[in-house]
């Protein structure tokens, strides 16, 4: 909670809760998020991607984080994977980038197979 005065006469009690970097204030029913940055970082805000500008990635598919090409497939329709488990290697620019699980899921299909290109956002797995 936090107790708030307004033009030196209007007192109000905020609701607030924090994750990572944000606080969430609620008030009256009202709900509304910011962030606090120490002055030199509030100079490149300006830089920063905004919230509302991030894509959200549904949780039941696997995109391709790059662009490169697809060399080793980890796992196979119908496997059980666990959270930090190697999925599959996407080479770009000579250097294998391993992506791994970020939940515990069953791969329901494989989209693109070893050897294939792919572009960044492509979906490889479907969970």
């Amino acid at each position: 909670m936090l107790n708030i005065f307004i033009n030196d006469n209007a007192y109000i009690t905020v609701k607030v809760d924090q994750k990572n970097t944000t606080y969430f204030l609620t008030y009256a029913g009202m709900k509304s998020e910011c962030q606090v940055f120490h002055p030199h970082v509030a100079e490149f805000s300006k830089f920063m991607l905004n919230n509302r500008e991030i894509i959200e990635i549904p949780i039941n598919i696997v995109p391709s984080p790059i662009s490169g090409l697809l060399t080793k497939l980890y796992v196979n329709t119908g496997d059980q994977v666990e959270i930090g488990q190697p999925l599959f290697i996407i080479e770009a620019m000579k250097m294998e980038n391993t992506i791994h699980s970020e939940t515990q899921a069953v791969i329901k299909n494989v989209l693109i197979q070893e050897g294939k290109s792919v572009q960044a956002g492509d979906i490889i797995l479907g969970l």
